[in-house]
């Protein structure tokens, strides 16, 4: 029984690893026929779900991306891997809106700095700078922050593609992506702008008149 535990560790690591470098070299599906193999004969390994996750997500196959993202996820709170619950939630931030789930993004980074401020990580280790980042942030912060996010819409109902949505994935993984999403909002933005104060002496006499009846309590 111990020579085919060591048997399986063996060919486990060597899957991994092979898998990582497959990754690397963006072959994908050749890295998800590894994971798979894996996640066969262990269900509860969270590692093989979170490159499972990444290789889907390079392959812009985002709902499978966030289904084996979201198991990595519920495995290491199960077994509290801090740390790589904040890998995953990074990875989540960014496929969360390509499904349609943009408030469920926001709130995964927030989760990410809640849990950042509990690890206590050498200077010399990759989440290092994010966690010092995360540790200047209150816990009242941190709270109000996840108070109003509560409040915010997922995908519009307005935006029947999802557009907004994988804009707002697109700003999460890097400088220019955001400034596309940037200049692509403003360009949205302007003609509401414009139409809101053409409009103006239609609404804005009203809404003086609503706000002056609840000061004075009618």
């Amino acid at each position: 029984m111990t020579q085919q535990n060591n048997d399986f560790k063996e060919e486990y690591n060597r899957l991994i690893q092979e898998a990582k470098g497959q990754i690397e070299q963006q072959q994908y599906q050749e890295a998800i026929d590894n994971l798979d193999y894996i996640i066969q004969n262990n269900e509860g390994d969270g590692y093989a779900f979170f490159l499972r996750g990444k290789s889907y997500a390079q392959l812009k196959k985002y709902k499978s991306a966030l289904t084996n993202y979201e198991t990595a996820l519920n495995i290491y709170r199960e077994t509290d891997d801090k740390k790589y619950q904040i890998y995953t939630l990074i990875e989540l931030t960014f496929v969360y809106p390509f499904n349609g789930k943009v408030k469920e993004g926001f709130l995964a980074q927030q989760e990410t700095f809640k849990i950042a401020k509990e690890l206590d990580l050498p200077e010399d280790d990759p989440l290092y700078s994010y966690i010092s980042h995360a540790a200047q942030m209150s816990d009242d912060g941190l709270n109000k922050m996840q108070s109003a996010l509560q409040n915010v819409n997922s995908i519009p109902p307005w935006d029947k593609f999802g557009f907004m949505g994988r804009l707002m994935g697109y700003a999460t993984r890097g400088k220019w992506q955001f400034y596309l999403f940037f200049i692509v909002w403003l360009i949205l933005a302007i003609p509401a702008l414009i139409l809101a104060i053409l409009s103006a002496p239609v609404w804005l006499p009203k809404m003086v008149y609503q706000m002056r009846r609840r000061r004075s309590g009618q």
